[in-house]
């Protein structure tokens, strides 16, 4: 029954609309599949390093680490504190939050305050190392 069902879908017949084996040749992309499974010229697929296990062949497949910034690139989602939050809502929102934060800055010409304060301290410095190359000079 179920070898059945699998051949239906994997090779596509007659009566079945619905056919894997043309999909994944439509729409497959080799470059990156490995790119994403990380498993071409890998001799280790697992490493041992500082007495752990590390596993270098399909990262897709390992779950993310907790922490805003802990999960691997292509994480299926992301853990903070301890809620499981999809990675589309996460990276949304992350770039909701930088856009209102650089909004903020611009908005309060904070970035024009730093670059004013850039070139004061510009002056000072040079101001300062003018009087001590001139005292340097006058005490020789």
């Amino acid at each position: 029954m179920h070898e059945q069902k699998r051949n239906e879908l994997m090779g596509g017949s007659s009566d079945s609309t619905f056919n894997l084996g043309l999909l994944k040749s439509t729409y497959h992309n080799d470059d990156l599949e490995q790119f994403i499974r990380n498993n071409t010229l890998l001799d280790n697929k697992i490493l041992e390093y500082n007495h752990r296990l590390w596993q270098k062949t399909d990262p897709i497949f390992q779950d993310p680490k907790p922490g805003i910034f802990g999960a691997h690139l292509f994480a299926p989602y992301k853990i903070i504190n301890s809620y499981k939050i999809d990675t589309y809502y996460y990276n949304i929102t992350f770039i909701w939050i930088i856009t209102l934060l650089l909004f903020t800055l611009l908005y309060f010409g904070v970035f024009s305050k730093l670059l004013n304060a850039g070139k004061i301290a510009r002056y000072y410095i040079q101001r300062r190392s003018r009087h001590i190359l001139r005292n340097k000079l006058l005490h020789k």
